[in-house]
């Protein structure tokens, strides 16, 4: 019963799910995570041993961060946190 936005590379359902017309990153796909503060999110993880891909960063005109993957994949899905 969520409505559908269709963007130019994916459908999302609300901000629950977010369906890609093509591949991304990750052998099996990726999954991402909103939040609200994305510096504070990767010292979090960085303080459990995950790193992020410096190259998948994508930064926003104010140039805070919008999306930034993880280096490494969770059973074949790329990680990445993104802005709400």
């Amino acid at each position: 019963g969520l409505p559908v936005i269709e963007t130019p590379v994916s459908y999302f359902n609300d901000s629950l799910v977010e369906v890609m017309k093509q591949n991304g990153r990750g052998t099996k796909g990726h999954i991402g995570f909103a939040v609200n503060d994305i510096d504070a999110a990767e010292k979090w993880f960085a303080e459990r041993g995950l790193e992020v891909n410096e190259e998948s960063r994508v930064l926003l005109p104010d140039g805070g961060t919008k999306l930034v993957y993880f280096k490494r994949e969770f059973a074949g899905f790329a990680v990445h946190l993104c802005r709400e």
